[in-house]
C-alpha cells in the first residue's frame, strides 16, 4: 500500500531444553480422545489454578474439570495463598499465570516455598513470554516446570500427570465437578463456524481437544470485555505510558493466542519488541497494524451473531 511502512518481524525458532531429573523435562503428551486412561490415576486431584484473566480461568477449569480434577481458582498470588493457608486446604498441584497483579507469578512460587508444608507441593508455571530465560527465571523462583502460552491442552495434562502424585481418591467425577463448580453452558445460541477472519480456528481446536463449545464461549468473552484493549494501547503510546503499552500488550497476546489470532499476536510481539528496543520511531505504523490486525480479528467475531 503505497505511503505504508513494511514492517519485518523477523524469523522464529523453537527449540528444546532438557534436564536433568528434579528439572523441567520434556513429558508425555496424550494422543486426542485417549487422555481419559492417561489421567484416570489422578482423577479428583486438587488443582489450585491462579490466573488474573477471567476468561483464561474459565477455559482451564473446564478443562480440567471435564477430566476428573477438581479446581479451585485465585485471581492473583495473594488470593492463592489465602486458599492455601485456609482450614482444609489439601491442593495437589498449583498452576499460577507470571503476570498478574497484586502479587505476580514469581512472588507467589517464593511465598509458598517458604511455607513448610508447602515446599514440595508441585507448582506449573504458564507465561506468554518466550524470552530467553524465562524457564530458568522460573525454576529459579522455585517452580517445578514451565508451560508456553497460547494454551495446549494435551501438554498440560502432561505436565499434571507428571507432577500429581496419585492418591486414590474414590470421589466420583460428578461430585467432583460438583465441588469444582460444573462447566456453564454457553446462554448463547449459535454454533461455531469452520472459518472467521483474523481467527485459525483449526489451530485453536487442536489445543482445545475439539472443544468447539468451550472455543465459541471464549471468542464471545473476548468480543464482550477486550476488544477495545487496542484503543487504550495506542493512547498509552501516544502519550509516552509505554509501561502501561506494555502491560495491557503483553495481556492481549496472551488473549490472542488462545484465539490462534495469528496476525494480531505477530503484530503485539513486533511492538513489544520495539517498546523494549526504545524504537519510538516505529510506534505510529505499528500501532496502525495494531489497528487492522485487531479490526480483521473484530470482523470475524461480528460473524458469531
Amino acid at each position: 500500500m503505497a505511503g505504508k511502512r513494511c514492517i519485518r518481524y523477523g524469523i522464529r525458532f523453537s527449540f528444546e531444553l532438557h534436564f536433568e531429573r528434579g528439572e523441567a523435562s520434556e513429558v508425555p503428551t496424550p494422543e486426542r480422545g485417549k487422555d481419559e486412561g492417561y489421567l484416570s490415576a489422578i482423577k479428583g486431584a486438587r488443582v489450585l489454578l491462579v490466573e488474573d484473566h477471567e476468561p483464561s480461568r474459565e477455559v482451564v477449569r473446564s478443562l480440567l474439570t471435564r477430566r476428573g480434577l477438581v479446581v479451585t481458582s485465585a485471581g492473583n498470588g495473594l488470593e492463592a495463598l489465602t486458599a492455601l493457608d485456609s482450614p482444609g486446604a489439601d491442593f495437589d498441584v498449583v498452576i499460577t499465570d507470571m503476570q498478574m497483579p497484586e502479587m505476580d507469578g514469581y512472588e507467589t512460587a517464593r511465598a509458598i516455598r517458604s511455607r513448610f508444608r508447602y515446599r514440595k507441593l508441585p507448582i506449573i508455571a504458564m507465561t506468554a513470554h518466550a524470552m530467553a530465560g524465562e524457564r530458568e527465571k522460573c525454576l529459579a523462583a522455585g517452580m517445578d516446570d514451565y508451560l508456553s502460552k497460547p494454551l495446549d491442552i494435551r501438554r498440560l495434562l502432561g505436565l499434571l500427570e507428571r507432577w500429581i502424585v496419585p492418591r486414590g481418591r474414590k470421589e466420583s467425577v460428578m461430585t467432583q465437578e460438583k465441588a469444582a463448580g460444573a462447566p456453564k453452558k454457553s446462554a448463547t445460541s449459535g454454533e461455531l463456524p469452520d472459518r472467521l477472519p483474523g481467527i485459525d480456528i483449526p489451530t485453536a481446536l487442536e489445543r482445545l481437544d475439539g472443544d468447539r463449545e468451550l472455543f465459541r464461549r471464549i471468542l464471545l468473552g473476548f468480543r464482550a470485555e477486550r476488544v477495545e484493549i487496542v484503543d487504550e494501547i495506542v493512547t498509552h503510546l501516544n502519550s509516552g505510558n509505554l509501561a502501561r503499552a506494555a502491560n495491557l500488550l503483553h495481556s492481549l497476546r496472551g488473549v490472542a493466542g488462545n484465539l490462534s489470532a495469528s496476525r494480531l499476536v505477530m503484530v503485539i510481539q513486533a511492538l513489544e519488541g520495539a517498546i523494549r528496543d526504545g524504537s519510538e520511531a516505529v510506534f505510529p505504523a505499528l500501532a496502525q497494524e495494531l489497528e487492522e490486525a485487531m479490526a480483521q480479528v473484530r470482523e470475524g467475531l461480528d460473524q458469531l451473531g
